[in-house]
């Protein structure tokens, strides 16, 4: 994603090569600090900024969205139930996962259990995934499993509903893919599966969901207020650590990583730190 924007960048750059009376339009779908900054120095004067929407982190108000809390075992069984509720229903879905090898195993274990879907990703070939998204659009599929490469710059209607199957890892990347559904003024509906691996992002789609008006299931503020305890700890262990003076490696990459199984190692005052062979106490 680094390199494509770089070439871009690039590209975009040689336009200061053309006459100095052109007129520059520069559209983009989202809004971040890099595209700003981009077109602060594409433009020679204050360029005038035309947004349709918010710029804020805000879903579409016309997807309601959907949250559940689940244990990795029963993450599939859930999923399977829900597609299965809604191709009896003729609802059409668009199914969300974070890895390739993901997305080629759940769309292996779904056509097992008798449900029509169709696994696309960057390994595909492009014809492959031509033909992937013309069998969804002529609803001969109904369910279409894919990483990020379908979230955003795909011109896809009448979408029924998004299962984030694996929690997006920012809110920017959780906002386009809900945002595939109520799209031109339609309206749509968003089901994301959370377990409890998912605390980081809890905080951030709660205060979405509330933006938006949609029900904040109590499950998801138990995650999000879990995520806060744990900054806590992780903020008295540093504390210690600069006390105790400990030459120990396990709270810097517990910092860094924010690992919850390094916490609760240090909680039960062990250190089983890669770095050291024997258990250390504090």
């Amino acid at each position: 994603m680094r390199h494509f924007f770089f070439q871009i960048s690039q590209k975009i750059k040689q336009l200061g090569q053309i006459r100095p009376d052109r007129q520059t339009l520069l559209w983009s779908a989202t809004w971040p600090r890099k595209i700003q900054n981009l077109a602060n120095a594409l433009c020679k004067q204050d360029p005038i900024h035309i947004s349709v929407g918010t710029d804020g982190q805000q879903a579409a108000a016309t997807v309601e969205q959907f949250v559940r809390v689940v244990s990795r075992g029963e993450k599939y069984d859930v999923a399977k139930s829900l597609l299965k509720k809604w191709s009896n229903e003729g609802k059409n879905c668009f199914i969300f996962c974070e890895t390739k090898r993901e997305c080629d195993n759940l769309e292996w274990y779904l056509k097992k259990d008798g449900l029509r879907v169709v696994a696309t990703h960057g390994d595909k070939g492009q014809s492959d995934r031509d033909w992937a998204l013309k069998q969804f659009k002529d609803r001969q599929i109904q369910g279409l499993i894919s990483t990020q490469m379908l979230s955003r710059g795909i011109d896809c209607k009448d979408i029924a509903c998004v299962l984030n199957y694996d929690c997006a890892r920012t809110i920017d990347d959780y906002i386009h893919k809900v945002g595939r559904v109520g799209r031109a003024g339609a309206t749509g509906f968003a089901y994301t599966l959370l377990t409890d691996q998912d605390y980081a992002m809890a905080n951030l789609i709660w205060k979405c969901m509330e933006q938006n008006g949609d029900e904040v299931p109590a499950d998801l503020r138990r995650l999000a207020l879990n995520r806060e305890i744990f900054e806590t700890i992780l903020i008295f262990l540093f504390n210690i650590k600069k006390k105790l003076y400990l030459k120990c490696m396990c709270v810097e990459l517990c910092l860094k990583c924010v690992c919850r199984n390094c916490v609760e190692i240090y909680v039960l005052n062990q250190c089983v730190c890669k770095f050291h062979k024997k258990k250390k106490k504090l």
